[in-house]
């Protein structure tokens, strides 16, 4: 399992633009690896704060907040790449699933009007996790 690209770091003096990107086919655990590290970081900044030792302002609120937004691009850049690999099933898998499940008098043309229907829920199913990873 490896990143897909991801970008983030909107915004600029002159309108909105992605101005940082994740790196693809990184492997998943070097990903996971530098997300974990960089929170490490900012633990202790972070418990101080909540503590009430130490005031999260200025330059450490800055630092705190570009290194979050850092570490969630990595892992959603691993989380897309896990969507992008993962099998999605056939209507002819689906197909063979319910007829483990359903009543065996169903006739033939039962089965194509189920299986016409599960290829174009397949096919909504599909454009809709397409448009998702478009609108991302």
């Amino acid at each position: 399992m490896k990143t897909e690209l991801h970008s983030f770091k909107r915004g600029g003096m002159k309108g909105v633009f992605n101005l940082l990107s994740v790196t693809p086919n990184i492997p998943a655990a070097d990903a996971l690896q530098a997300s974990s590290d960089l929170l490490s970081t900012i633990e202790e900044l972070i418990e101080e704060a909540a503590m009430g030792n130490q005031a999260l302002e200025h330059n450490s609120a800055w630092l705190v907040q570009h290194t979050l937004e850092t570490a969630k691009a990595l892992l959603d850049s691993v989380i897309f790449g896990m969507d992008e690999k993962r099998p999605q099933p056939t209507a002819a898998d689906l197909l063979t699933c319910l007829a483990n499940i359903l009543p065996s008098e169903l006739c033939e043309t039962d089965l194509v009007m189920l299986n016409n229907a599960l290829a174009s829920v397949s096919a909504q199913v599909r454009n809709s996790l397409q448009e998702k990873r478009d609108a991302r």
